[in-house]
């Protein structure tokens, strides 16, 4: 650590003190994080105080490991019983099972405290960053970040702040990580001055009367951009591939319409071996999220059906198995084929003769 640059920094003026803060901003490494909080312990004026924190949250959003120090006396969000007002936003899944959640909580006029959580479909909460921000920066931070990910094909949409924080706390009980973190951020949940009525995935059966839910058919569902990237992973893919691959590859060359029954056949028993039970498990919570996703984003046509499925387990099965196969051909290398994903209309006219969900 640099004793010199401390002394030199204690001896200034504010002014003085300001500029080798601004200075240090421009040195987003570790030992810069360390002279920062050992800068903010010795500061008292208030101002540059909350100059340090912007730095180091600064930080933190630019992917260095910052503990953000707590604001000195009491904290901002425990200084006063009064309601707080909150925006959520989620995010669908990319190819590799991962998605964002966010929680910006309006604590004063001009400051957000903020929870951004990175979380694996099937390894759960990975990451989890909280601390304040002014509402200029983080409005200008919020919207590059929204741009980088739409550009890698994400979507976000609006969902309630305790919808949002039960997918966390969901996420941090299949990891097993921040388990302090989320009962803190319980804390402030539980004072929110919200109204929202789909507050948990049992609440999303409730969006639509059970009479205005509608059959899709389930090509044009699955064919939704939310699902594009949506690939799922088991521990035995590979040998599942080669197992699907070798179907109707014998000495004898079979008709496509025999070796598209046989491999219809392997899914079937495939869907319903145990030891790929729990991905019929996520797959039921992805589509509740998505189904709240596109009500939220006014797409209430596709949220209806979605709603519909899963109040369906025969069309549920018939989704669960599509992209099962979905998945098998992603991981595959059959090099006779152009390309490696079936279409949701390939698949449903070569199992059902026709276009069109059960029911």
């Amino acid at each position: 650590m640099d004793k010199e640059l401390i002394q030199r920094y204690l001896a200034s003026e504010k002014k003085e003190r300001i500029k080798i803060l601004e200075s240090l901003e421009k040195e987003k490494t570790y030992e810069t994080v360390s002279l920062l909080s050992a800068l903010y312990e010795a500061e008292k004026d208030k101002e540059v105080l909350k100059l340090i924190r912007r730095i180091m949250f600064y930080f933190r959003t630019a992917g260095l490991k910052v503990e953000l120090p707590k604001e000195k006396g009491l904290s901002v969000l425990r200084r006063t019983e009064k309601k707080f007002s909150a925006k959520s936003y989620i995010s669908n899944y990319d190819q590799d099972l991962n998605r964002v959640v966010f929680i910006e909580t309006s604590v004063k006029k001009d400051l957000l405290f903020l929870t951004q959580a990175f979380i694996n479909l099937q390894e759960g909460l990975l990451e989890l960053r909280m601390g304040e921000a002014r509402k200029e920066e983080y409005s200008s931070w919020f919207k590059e970040k929204i741009k980088m990910w739409v550009n890698l094909q994400m979507l976000f949409s609006e969902v309630s702040p305790e919808y949002a924080y039960y997918l966390i706390e969901e996420g941090s009980s299949k990891s097993k990580k921040f388990k302090d973190e989320i009962s803190n951020l319980k804390t402030l949940i539980v004072r929110l001055d919200s109204k929202e009525k789909i507050r948990k995935p049992e609440d999303i059966y409730s969006l639509y009367d059970r009479g205005t839910l509608e059959d899709m058919p389930i090509d044009q569902i699955l064919n939704h951009r939310i699902f594009k990237n949506f690939f799922m992973k088991w521990e035995k893919i590979k040998k599942d591939v080669l197992e699907y691959e070798k179907i109707g590859e014998g000495t004898i060359v079979l008709p496509e319409y025999l070796k598209r029954e046989k491999r219809m056949e392997y899914l079937r028993i495939l869907a319903k071996r145990p030891d790929l039970e729990y991905l019929s498990k996520d797959l039921k919570r992805v589509l509740e999220d998505y189904a709240y996703m596109l009500s939220s984003s006014g797409e209430h046509n596709y949220a209806k059906a979605i709603v519909n499925v899963l109040r369906k387990p025969e069309i549920f099965e018939d989704i669960f198995i599509f992209l099962l196969e979905k998945s098998i051909l992603h991981n595959s290398c059959q090099e006779e084929s152009p390309r490696l994903l079936v279409t949701p209309q390939e698949y449903f006219q070569s199992a059902y003769g026709k276009i069109s969900p059960k029911g």
